[in-house]
């Protein structure tokens, strides 16, 4: 069923698998920041638009929780380490679970003879309905699994997102700081600048002098650090603003 499923979707088998692969070798590359650098691990986590938590290989209940699980579940993540596992149970649908437990026994199986990276699909509820969540699921330490999970029609994107928030200008703290000194209204106009808006463009569409827009963007690069639009533009990419 839930194959019959990822084709219907997605069309073609084969480009599934060339998806999660694509999505495999980026989770990899998160899973290697996180223990080389967790301050930046977590401030990468929570500019993606999936879940990403880390959770006890024996009793599945999680100890990490990025912001979007926090906004899927609409709880914050020291109720959803709080809930553990049990919550997880609460809005998944049976059947899918029972199945997607037996891929995480089947695994933890294989993992002793090489196997270091499992896919799953998962129905969970969350915000009025069920989604179809493509689940990755990697062994970080001894104790501890890293998973990424999100919705199935988006395979291939996570992967994708993490490769741009990994460039090596990004991987870099005071990035991250740079980033988030924009205000709502520097952020809007980055990401229009990024997409070839003119000064002039920019006044008539969000109702500003040509004044007010210049002294954003001179703003904008004096907060990020740089001088020239290619730099400004993959700024924009890596944080998804474009």
């Amino acid at each position: 069923m839930q194959r019959k499923l990822v084709v219907a979707i997605l069309g073609k088998l084969h480009t599934e698998r060339e998806l999660i692969n694509a999505d495999k070798t980026q989770i990899y590359r998160l899973a290697k920041l996180a223990s080389t650098d967790e301050a930046t691990f977590r401030a990468v986590c929570d500019h993606v638009n999936f879940f990403v938590t880390f959770n006890d290989r024996q009793t599945l209940n999680t100890t990490y929780a990025n912001h979007t699980l926090e906004n899927w579940m609409e709880l914050d993540r020291e109720m959803i380490i709080a809930l553990g596992f049990k919550r997880i149970r609460q809005i998944s649908d049976p059947e899918v679970m029972s199945r997607a437990i037996r891929e995480v026994q089947s695994f933890e199986r294989a993992y002793p003879d090489g196997q270091r990276f499992c896919s799953y699909l998962q129905r969970l509820y969350f915000r009025g309905g069920y989604q179809w969540i493509s689940t990755h699921k990697t062994v970080f330490d001894h104790h501890t699994y890293l998973n990424c999970g999100y919705n199935i029609q988006t395979l291939g994107k996570p992967g994708a997102l993490i490769r741009n928030l990994l460039d090596e200008v990004f991987v870099e703290k005071n990035a991250w700081e740079r980033f988030e000194s924009l205000g709502k209204r520097e952020r809007e106009v980055l990401a229009l600048v990024a997409r070839g808006y003119t000064s002039k463009e920019l006044s008539e569409l969000l109702f500003l002098s040509e004044h007010t827009v210049r002294t954003h963007r001179k703003n904008i690069l004096a907060k990020l650090e740089i001088t020239s639009n290619a730099e400004l533009v993959r700024f924009a990419q890596a944080f998804e603003l474009i």
